[in-house]
Formats: structure tokens, sequence, C-alpha cells
């Protein structure tokens, strides 16, 4: 990978298959069924990793379980892009069994914060692909303006920068 270098992946698509899975920590059943109908209501059609609701501990499922999930979704050609459930501290554990020709290759937009920077910087720095830093699918009580933010910026549509005030 040329230094420096980075590639926008493609954009959202109205009714584009969006992938779902949780490399780190495990989905509160609740929030999750209310993350997948605010996908569906956008005109997005979810689908889920095989092990999303599994629990390893503090995990969601084993290594082996959250690898296989996001390999999965990533090799799918019908998911054009995966937006994280939850991050949490079992994505570290991921990156060294990930390949950068295989992401960069299929070039999906990726949603996600917290633990999930790293996969983040290991795109940018492995694959040369740009990602998305925003909310996931845990996130609760984005106000409407909020989610139809992070749309227009996963569709590639220009958006005004955010006026911030410190008090």
């Amino acid at each position: 990978m040329n230094e420096g270098t980075i590639r926008r992946p493609s954009a959202l698509r109205p009714g584009q298959v969006v992938g779902v899975c949780a490399p780190g920590g495990p989905m509160d059943e609740a929030a999750l069924a209310r993350g997948l109908r605010w996908l569906e209501f956008e005109g997005l059609q979810p689908r889920c990793g095989a092990h999303l609701g599994r629990r390893e501990g503090y995990l969601a499922g084993t290594d082996d379980e959250r690898l296989d999930d996001l390999l999965a979704l990533v090799r799918d050609p019908e998911v054009g892009s995966i937006l994280f459930a939850r991050g949490g501290y079992g994505v570290g554990r991921l990156l060294p069994r990930l390949d950068p020709a295989l992401f960069a290759e299929a070039r999906k937009l990726f949603i996600g914060y917290s633990d999930i920077t790293a996969f983040a910087l290991w795109l940018w720095r492995r694959c040369g692909l740009a990602s998305i830093h925003g909310p996931m699918l845990e996130r609760e009580g984005l106000t409407g303006a909020a989610r139809a933010r992070l749309l227009a910026l996963a569709r590639g549509e220009p958006v005004e920068p955010l006026e911030v005030t410190i008090e």
C-alpha cells in the first residue's frame, strides 16, 4: 500500500444490504432490535452475522465466531456496507487475523467508533480505505438530524460542518 493513499469505499445506496456484526462486546437484544428496525425504516436491508446474539464472557462470541461474522459479511457480494452493532475490547484481538487484500478488494464502507477505531485505523493503514467514525447500532438517543447526517455521510453526500459551541 502506498503510504498516504486513501480510497473511498463504495457509498451506501438506497435498498442496499447492510451487514451488522459485533466484533467486540455483546449487543443488547432490545437495542439491536430497535437498530434493525431503524435500518429497515430507512429502506435498507440489514443482514446480521450468524453469531450476532452470542455471548462468551464479556465478548460477543468466541474470537472465531466474531471473525467468521465479519469475514462472511465482507465476502458477501450483496452486502455493500457494514454498520457495527457495538465496539468493545475484543476488536483488537481480531486485527492480526485479517487479510488486508480481502478488505481492500471488497472496498466496503464500515461505520463505527469506540474500540472500532482500531479497526478503522487498520483499514486506513493496511488497506488504504476510509471509513466513518460514527454511531453504531447500539447507540440510542440519537436525534433524527444526527441519524440523517450519518446516512448522508454514508451515501457520500456533502454535509455542512457542525457548529459546536463550548460553554
